[in-house]
């Protein structure tokens, strides 16, 4: 069917205007075929969709921006889907199969589901497509687990938040490097700002002092050592004198 609307169009007109619009409308046909050849770019988008009530409109404001920045730059849906209906006990696995399921088979699309449910809440994060490379099961276990632990603690935006961070950093950062050089630079940027300092405190302290070659003492500091020494003198004389008189 575009095959027959483009050769229709390339038909089109006899005369020098009606070439003209025959070439509007040509490059104006290939663009439309290309983008209905291009499922992904009709498919992908950002969800937020907040049933359980966890964000001030604001905050969904702020994480759809967040979204929708990952989309741009990592060509990654991302949604984020929070519920009070759905828990543990209503498996809710099929539900989210049934998300990833509606994306085609070349999008990248990573889902945050949280679910409130009394006695039943949950917090899980799936991934499908080629992000799967830098989503390995590790990162999303410890992207599960942040979430979790801001969840129970109360703090939805802070999950929320911290889980479009987190996503961004994994596809920056390829899964090799885990555990190898970031979970050890700020240790180590730390213990070298440390041993700069203790470096630099000692250097500048020696200068301050003198060593024992140096060490001086002026003519009234003689006399003054001079004067206790004859001091102390008299009175160890003094001492044994009267120790003799005892005797």
């Amino acid at each position: 069917m575009i095959y027959m609307f483009c050769r229709r169009t390339l038909r089109m007109g006899t005369n020098g205007a009606g070439k003209m619009k025959r070439a509007i409308l040509a490059c104006a046909s290939v663009a439309i075929c290309i983008f209905l050849a291009n499922p992904r770019a009709v498919s992908a988008k950002t969800m937020i969709s907040d049933s359980a009530g966890l964000l001030s409109r604001e905050e969904a404001s702020q994480i759809e921006s967040d979204c929708d920045l990952i989309l741009q730059q990592h060509e990654t849906s991302v949604f984020v889907i929070t519920t009070d209906k759905l828990g543990k006990s209503d498996d809710y696995q099929d539900y989210l199969k049934n998300q990833l399921d509606k994306a085609g088979s070349e999008e990248n699309l990573v889902i945050l589901f949280i679910s409130t449910k009394d006695k039943d809440g949950v917090c899980e994060v799936v991934c499908h497509g080629k992000i799967q490379e830098f989503l390995t099961e590790k990162r999303i276990e410890n992207m599960t687990d942040a979430v979790t632990g801001r969840v129970e603690g109360g703090k939805y935006y802070e999950a929320i938040d911290g889980f479009c961070d987190d996503v961004t950093q994994a596809l920056v950062i390829t899964p090799s490097l885990d555990g190898l050089i970031f979970q050890s630079l700020p240790q180590l940027i730390f213990s070298l700002l440390l041993g700069c300092g203790t470096i630099y405190y000692f250097l500048h302290s020696a200068k301050g002092k003198k060593t024992s070659e140096d060490f001086r003492l002026n003519q009234g500091q003689f006399r003054d050592l001079g004067h206790l020494d004859h001091f102390s003198h008299k009175e160890v004389n003094i001492l044994k004198d009267k120790k003799a008189k005892g005797e």
